[in-house]
This record gives structure tokens, sequence and C-alpha cells, in this order.
């Protein structure tokens, strides 16, 4: 599940595995796993692509949906759309 504590320490470290992997703490890797990270930069690129090409109606659908399932609330989601429209 995505949080906002999660996409914090994402957008800290600029959506940059690498950095992460090397920079990150201890605590910041126990709060944020591998699998969310990935999680996170594929809901980026989708929102992102979503946005800049044109895309169909049940694309968007299954996104929105997407998201809806993997964000704890609405205030996560509108996070990640800003983080997504950041990047």
């Amino acid at each position: 599940m995505i949080t906002s504590t999660k996409l914090a320490i994402y957008s800290k470290y600029h959506g940059d595995g690498d950095m992460w992997v090397r920079l990150g703490t201890l605590e910041e890797k126990l709060i944020l796993g591998y699998d969310d990270w990935k999680l996170i930069d594929s809901l980026t690129e989708d929102l992102n692509l979503s946005k800049n090409v044109k895309t169909s109606r049940e694309y968007q659908d299954k996104l929105q949906n997407t998201i809806a399932q993997c964000c704890d609330n609405a205030a996560t989601i509108a996070y990640l759309i800003q983080i997504a429209s950041e990047h």
C-alpha cells in the first residue's frame, strides 16, 4: 500500500532509485521497500504517459482504478499525482 510517508521518501530522492539505494537510511528502506519503489515509479510513468499522450479511456480508467487500489487515501493519490507532474 502506498502512503504519503512512502511518497515523501520517493520524492526526497527525486525518484532516483540508485540514489535511494546508496544514500537511503535503514529506516527509510524499512518503510519503503523495493517493490513499493517500483510501483510508485510505474504509476508516475503511467500518469505522465496518460497526461502527455492521448491514451484510451479504458487505459485511463484502469490506471485510476489501480491508483485507487494501491493508495491508502485521497491525499496520497493527490500527492502521487503531484510527484508525477514534477518528474
